[in-house]
């Protein structure tokens, strides 16, 4: 997406693609380039949760990642128990995950013999975040919540773009996506009118209505990527919601 806004992030949590899932779980080439998908999306996220909300060393996030991957995804075949229908994917790898690493420090932990003090991770340093599911899920979600943020602006912006509407696009940007991301003030609507040639302050504040339409649609369709039916679209946004209040509350 072409803005600056913080909102776009590598490490983000990707939005689960159900349909990448269920090739996962198939067979020959089409599981293998779904799995390799996924692994793409999620790797670098996973890594970001040890390094910044676990604060382990990034050689060692790397290590228990791959370890993951290689034993639980690949070997133990783990996607083939992801089920859409009870619950959310990221859940699912969530909890799979931490349940991994707490096994993975603990035999660290017990090691009579191996690599340098200085180079074992302590289990009680994290163990706030391993004993404490509440906690784990509030990091985990406030990645998924900026990834479909994202993934919604850039889908809006796109539309934008390909209907050649970047007044509608540069609009939201200045008048609310600015502000929220960059700390800078609303962009005059009397500024907005000359920038965009437009004819009055009350053309642009018709075009904001447009535009914040324009992120509803695309947010919804984004969600919709991510859930086993429309009946759970609401319910995500509302979750979206709350990861984001929670994530600033903290």
């Amino acid at each position: 997406m072409a803005t600056n806004n913080s909102v776009e992030d590598p490490c983000r949590f990707p939005p689960t693609r159900w349909t990448l899932v269920v090739r996962a779980q198939g067979e020959a080439t089409a599981q293998e380039a779904a799995l390799d998908e996924l692994l793409r999306a999620y790797c670098p996220v996973l890594r970001h949760y040890l390094v910044r909300i676990m604060r382990l060393r990034p050689e060692q996030a790397e290590d228990l990642v791959q370890d993951f991957v290689a034993r639980r995804i690949l070997e133990q075949r783990l996607l083939d128990r992801a089920d859409r229908s009870r619950g959310r994917f990221r859940s699912f790898l969530l909890k799979c995950f931490m349940n991994f690493v707490r096994s993975e420090l603990r035999k660290q932990r017990a090691a009579k013999r191996g690599p340098p003090p200085s180079q074992v991770v302590s289990l009680e340093e994290h163990a706030g975040h391993i004993a404490n599911p509440r906690s784990s899920r509030k990091d985990f979600d406030a990645l998924w919540a900026r990834q479909v943020l994202g993934t919604a602006l850039e889908r809006m912006q796109r539309e934008c773009e390909a209907k050649g509407r970047e007044d509608v696009w540069g609009i939201f940007q200045r008048r609310i996506l600015d502000p929220v991301f960059s700390n800078e003030p609303p962009c005059a609507y009397e500024e907005l009118v000359a920038d965009f040639h437009l004819k009055s302050p009350a053309q642009a504040s018709n075009l904001l209505i447009t535009a914040k339409r324009s992120f509803q649609r695309s947010l919804e369709e984004t969600i919709r990527e991510t859930v086993a039916d429309e009946s759970e679209v609401s319910g995500e946004i509302a979750a979206l919601k709350r990861a984001l209040a929670n994530a600033h509350s903290g």
